[in-house]
């Protein structure tokens, strides 16, 4: 299992206190590869997921059965409602690159969204 988050490490801690450290331990002891700043509409770019060929000449895309983003949200910087058109493009641009990175026809990409984003996603 790889777990992301758009976040810095540091970034995390602040938003959520000492409380998120203890939650990325229980991640990494249950075998779980824990990562920051990654952007979800961008998977394909980075370097963990490409697998390199035993040639190493050529890199294939890493791919998985399963691909989960719990809570999509651009995020409220200035204290402001947050236009829902810029949810949709973040989600939008999740699947495109998430849809890349599925193994076949019988994998599933799964999103949890808030009641409210549900309703301002339907646009």
């Amino acid at each position: 299992m790889i777990c992301t988050s758009l976040d810095k490490d540091t970034q995390l801690q602040v938003k959520y206190g000492e409380e998120v450290k203890g939650t990325i331990g229980t991640l990494q002891n249950l075998g779980a590869t824990v990562l920051h700043d990654v952007d979800a509409t961008r998977l394909t770019d980075y370097a963990f997921m490409q697998n390199l060929s035993s040639t190493r000449k050529s890199a294939t895309l890493t791919t998985f059965s399963r691909i989960v983003f719990n809570f999509p949200d651009v995020g409220n910087f200035e204290g402001e409602r947050v236009d829902p058109a810029l949810n949709r493009t973040l989600l939008q641009g999740f699947l495109v690159a998430a849809a890349a990175a599925l193994q076949g026809d019988r994998s599933e990409i799964h999103v949890a969204l808030r009641q409210a984003e549900a309703k301002d996603l339907r646009g």
